[in-house]
């Protein structure tokens, strides 16, 4: 599948990756209908977040539908849900009290090594962990206004 894929500062192509698959119980695979770029994103594309290795897979704003989900995840296949930036288990000490950016088990989508060493999803496809945590149904909303909600809200009610 194709990716946009850091190749070092100032760097990025649209490479082929292999395709993402369920690795737990609790994951979702997503078709990919809209990724965004975020300034979190240019800080990584200027060389200065630590961990994100050429090679990582870009992108933590996206909006998708599930094609693929393990037996946990309680969304059905074909669901529209956007993504939280963020994943989060929702069950270790932290996530209990709340403070889901301290989850023991989460990342950030796109971050590299110090946040999760998740794949982003400026993909046509992305795994989602603790996808009952992670992804919020959209139904019919446009992608375009969906996206929003998966960082930039939740980062101006954080701040």
């Amino acid at each position: 599948m194709k990716a946009v894929v850091y190749k070092g500062p100032f760097q990025v192509a649209v490479e082929e990756v292999p395709e993402p698959r369920l690795e737990a119980d609790t994951d979702a695979l997503l078709e990919v209908e809209l990724s965004a770029i975020c300034g979190s994103d240019l800080h990584i594309y200027h060389g200065k977040i630590a961990g994100v290795l050429p090679g990582t897979v870009l992108g933590h704003e996206f909006v998708g539908r599930i094609v693929e989900k393990g037996p946990l995840v309680p969304f059905p296949v074909g669901e529209r849900v956007v993504g939280s930036f963020q994943v989060a288990c929702g069950e270790c000490p932290a996530c209990r009290k709340g403070q889901f950016f301290a989850c023991s088990r989460g990342g950030v989508f796109g971050f590299g090594l110090a946040l999760g060493n998740l794949p982003g999803a400026q993909a046509e496809r992305v795994r989602v962990p603790f996808a009952r945590h992670t992804l919020f149904p959209i139904g019919d909303l446009p992608a375009e206004e969906a996206i929003l909600a998966g960082d930039i809200l939740t980062t101006a009610y954080g701040g």
